[in-house]
């Protein structure tokens, strides 16, 4: 990663930060080249929250799918969500794509949605099931 490109990631996170968000920053040696998936939450209320997920594909080759996976917290549950195609199973999260936003080009990005009710927030994130 470029000084330039990490300059711009810290300025993108603490901007993130400074409004409640929270954003999932890939090892610097892995983010050339490589799919990423940040998280924000972009409203929250107390007894729920909505969620948002950037996936962007960093590679210089198509992705023809993504599978972005993460764990509630026992007590938070997935409400509904938009742009995937969300399961719940216990505390697991899977969001898939949705045939409108895969393939995903080189340099390209997707984002996905979604509500939750509870306090906990996700972990333990995966993408394609690379932690």
């Amino acid at each position: 990663m470029t000084r330039q490109r990490f300059r711009a990631v810290l300025a993108a996170a603490s901007a993130l930060a400074a409004a409640g968000g929270v954003l999932a920053v890939v090892n610097p040696a892995q983010a050339a080249g490589a799919m990423t998936a940040a998280f924000s939450v972009t409203s929250d209320w107390g007894s729920g929250w909505q969620g948002l997920y950037t996936i962007t594909n960093g590679t210089a080759a198509t992705v023809n799918t993504w599978s972005v996976g993460f764990d509630l917290p026992a007590g938070t549950t997935l409400g509904s969500s938009w742009d995937t195609l969300a399961t719940q199973a216990g505390t697991h999260v899977t969001a898939r794509n949705q045939t409108y936003n895969a393939p995903l080009a080189a340099g390209a990005t997707a984002t996905f949605g979604f509500l939750a009710t509870g306090a906990g927030k996700p972990t333990n994130c995966t993408l394609n099931g690379v932690t």
